[in-house]
């Protein structure tokens, strides 16, 4: 196999074909970190590698992403390292920062288009002092560039819960922060394939993703 590695401590490996421990795949495996302060608001100025999972976790977004497995580890309760009441706020259908909600979203402000995301695809709710932070912060969402933005919001769009995920964000005063274009649904997002079978589909775009192109633009011909 090979891999390589970046100034953060990720490696990215990638096996042979016929390699049976990777079986093709590509893995990104990273070493324990402590992150520094975020003066860009997106990267750390600093990291401090460390053996202490607890450090690596604590720094994680929300709780259902701050979980580790031990595939060496026999057992339930023996393979999941969950500090922060991940499983819980699963089984609750909760996004929950890990630790302070102000502090995550300040590090990336990204993060609160995530916790919509999140919400959205698997029909979580937001726990109150998140959604309270997330509100409060909505504005550093113009910082953020337009391409990531984009890739939250286009999963938002495509998921079969667009209508809730674009009323929710409509709900918490983010939309105006992401585009002037998202209001509150009048129709069904999801059902948007139907109205673009005359518009011109490039390769790379379904007919879904053309047609909510189409409502949230105020010139659909450009696209």
């Amino acid at each position: 196999y090979s891999y390589l590695c970046d100034t953060y401590g990720n490696a990215i490996i990638s096996g042979q074909q016929e390699s049976t421990w990777v079986d093709g795949e590509q893995y990104e495996c990273t070493t324990f970190r402590i992150d520094g302060s975020y003066t860009d608001s997106r990267h750390p100025d600093r990291v401090i590698f460390t053996q202490k999972l607890a450090e690596d976790l604590k720094r994680r977004d929300f709780t259902v992403n701050a979980m580790a497995a031990d595939p060496l580890l026999q057992g339930e309760d023996g393979e999941i390292t969950d500090l922060f009441g991940g499983r819980e706020d699963i089984k609750s259908k909760v996004i929950r920062c890990v630790g302070e909600p102000r502090t995550r979203f300040t590090e990336d402000a990204l993060r609160i288009l995530r916790a919509v995301r999140f919400a959205t695809v698997l029909d979580f709710q937001i726990c109150a002092e998140t959604k309270k932070a997330a509100q409060e912060l909505g504005a550093r969402l113009e910082n953020v560039s337009a391409e990531r933005k984009k890739t939250e919001l286009e999963k938002i769009l495509l998921s079969d819960r667009a209508n809730s995920g674009v009323s929710l964000l409509c709900e918490m005063g983010l939309s105006k922060h992401i585009h002037p274009n998202i209001k509150t649904p009048t129709i069904n997002i999801s059902s948007l394939s139907n109205v673009s079978n005359n518009i011109p589909c490039p390769p790379s775009f379904s007919k879904r993703s053309v047609g909510v192109r189409e409502y949230f633009t105020e010139s659909p011909a450009k696209y």
